[in-house]
Parts: C-alpha cells; structure tokens; sequence
C-alpha cells in the first residue's frame, strides 16, 4: 500500500510538469519503458545495489526516453525507487484519463471477447461512470464463464466461479 501512496506521488509530480498536449505521450512512453523494465534480466541490473549510477543511467539512457521520461527515471534512480515505476506509469495514466474525462475499466473474462461485445461493454460501463471507457481485456479461464470488471475502484464479479462459491457458502450455512 506504501508503494502505490509513492508512485502516485511521483506520478502528481510529473503531472504538474508535464504540459497537457504531451501529457498522454509521455503516459504511453512511462507505460512502454515501465513495462521494458520488468525484464528479468535489467530488473536484476537496476534492483542491484552494487551496480553503479553510471551505468543505470546509460542503460536507462539507450532507451532514448523524451526529456521529462528521462528526468523522472532519473529521479526515481536516484532516490532508489524504481521499484515502484510500474505504479508510477499506471497512476500518471489514470490522472492523464481523469484530466480527459476518461476511465479505464479491467477486464476479465473466461473467453477472449468480439470486437462488437467489447464495444458494447464499453458503451455500457460509459453509461455506467458518465465517462469515455477505455476497456483492457485479460483472459483467465480458470472464471468458467462470465465476467470480471474493474472500473474507478469498483469490482463487478459476474463469473461463474464466484457464483459457485457464493452457493456453497450458502449451503454450508
């Protein structure tokens, strides 16, 4: 919980430098990077102590990150906090979205769902919040059926696994 009250923190910080036309280029490249990152092999690089400044800063550096992605993997090298850059890029989009008006809901389904399904679902969960939807679908079959939505801190578990639980906790009354 302390991890994702930091991110957000860095993640205000480049909101408020970052002018609003660049702001949602600069979410996707924070995204791209984060994600690039997670490589096993350059998390273990980055996460090491004993590996010099000099050469986190040049590995991040081959990366050719814009000028304010830079400076924030900069700062976040510095202060040791790389390991919450995931959180950071996720909450600098989700203030990006909000400064847009929009929200991004998740996803998870037993099946992958149609273009037209996911567009309905998205024209829905828009009626729903009052606000555009951007909608990320995640596949986990062990749901059986049904959906599961994430959206502005709310869950909807419509799967089947979570209806099956809900009658056995039922029975066992």
């Amino acid at each position: 919980m302390r991890s994702r009250v930091v991110a957000t923190r860095y993640a205000q910080a480049l909101f408020g430098v970052v002018d609003a036309q660049g702001r949602e280029a600069v979410a996707e490249e924070l995204l791209a990077v984060s994600q690039a990152l997670q490589d096993p092999e350059i998390a273990g690089v980055l996460g090491n102590p004993r590996t010099p400044t000099a050469f986190k800063e040049r590995l991040i550096a081959t990366m050719h990150p814009s000028p304010h992605v830079e400076a924030f993997l900069r700062i976040m090298l510095e202060n040791r906090r790389l390991d919450v850059l995931a959180d950071a890029a996720a909450a600098f989009r989700d203030l990006v979205y909000q400064a847009q008006g929009k929200t991004r809901a998740e996803v998870t389904s037993a099946v992958p769902l149609s273009e037209e399904v996911q567009a309905a679902l998205e024209r829905k969960l828009a009626k729903l919040t009052g606000k555009d939807v951007e909608v990320a679908v995640n596949v986990d079959e062990r749901l059986w059926a049904g959906l599961i939505i994430r959206v502005d801190g709310k869950v909807i578990d419509g799967s089947l696994a979570h209806s099956l639980q809900r009658a056995k906790e039922q029975l066992l009354r």
